[in-house]
């Protein structure tokens, strides 16, 4: 936390944007990012458009979570800042699990399709001959700072199905290799995302200053998603929040 900011409990910390005290060394404005070097990212296809997702689920679903949350555990000051961002997702998530499986955060884990991912979160299930089976149910993918960028996305945003449907049917007018209409850094990232949603169909891709949310729950053709960029102007809404409801969507 910062030093003018008195230390505030898991529960208090929803409140709060993340604090700012990543160093950014990268002077430019925007960062464009290289294609992939990873041959299974470069044989997937982005999306080639999605459906935008009301930020407004998120704050809905986020604040019911929180409304019981009673939580005075302290949340630590020097706690490293993706710490800081996860721990108290964390904690709420904890609380909701039943007998029999419990949600288990794991990072740097390698998944089924050989995918890296920062931190991963799974269901762990206790089977009968004391074998424990894990689900990975979503991704948060950690990139470079400021290579999130909400202009990057803007073209390919659907807010209806109808349009969704209209704009996947003429994709495929565009002449370079990536039928899609996502724009630089987006065409990578969403291939990226779209490799780990062979595995699961919740993926985040986060820059410290922005996030997206990719829901591939209906297919690549019927991609939902939303960019969020933490400010003071988010009317309530900040990344931790947002964390914590992008989870409860992928519990269901």
């Amino acid at each position: 936390m910062s030093a003018s900011r008195p230390q505030v409990t898991i529960a208090e910390s929803f409140n709060y944007n993340l604090p700012p005290n990543i160093e950014i060394t990268f002077q430019g404005s925007y960062r464009l990012l290289p294609s992939s070097s990873s041959d299974s990212t470069k044989r997937t296809d982005a999306p080639p458009a999605f459906l935008k997702i009301d930020v407004n689920m998120f704050a809905q679903l986020a604040a019911r979570a929180l409304n019981p949350m009673r939580d005075q555990i302290l949340l630590h000051a020097t706690m490293p800042l993706l710490e800081n961002a996860i721990a108290p997702s964390q904690s709420c998530l904890a609380s909701t699990g039943s007998t029999g499986y419990k949600i288990v955060c794991a990072s740097e884990k390698i998944d089924g399709v050989q995918s890296r991912h920062d931190i991963a979160w799974s269901l762990q299930r206790n089977e009968p001959d004391n074998r424990k089976r894990e689900k990975l149910i979503a991704v948060l993918e950690m990139k470079s700072t400021r290579s999130l960028a909400e202009e990057d996305f803007r073209r390919a945003t659907a807010r209806t199905d109808a349009e969704l449907k209209a704009m996947v049917g003429n994709s495929a007018r565009f002449k370079n290799d990536e039928t899609t209409w996502l724009q630089n850094n987006a065409v990578v990232l969403s291939k990226q995302a779209a490799k780990y949603g062979r595995a699961c169909k919740h993926v985040a891709m986060f820059d410290w200053s922005a996030m997206f949310i990719f829901d591939f729950s209906y297919g690549r053709d019927r991609t939902k998603g939303v960019f969020f960029r933490e400010s003071a102007t988010s009317n309530g809404m900040n990344f931790r929040r947002l964390l914590l409801a992008f989870m409860l969507r992928a519990l269901g």
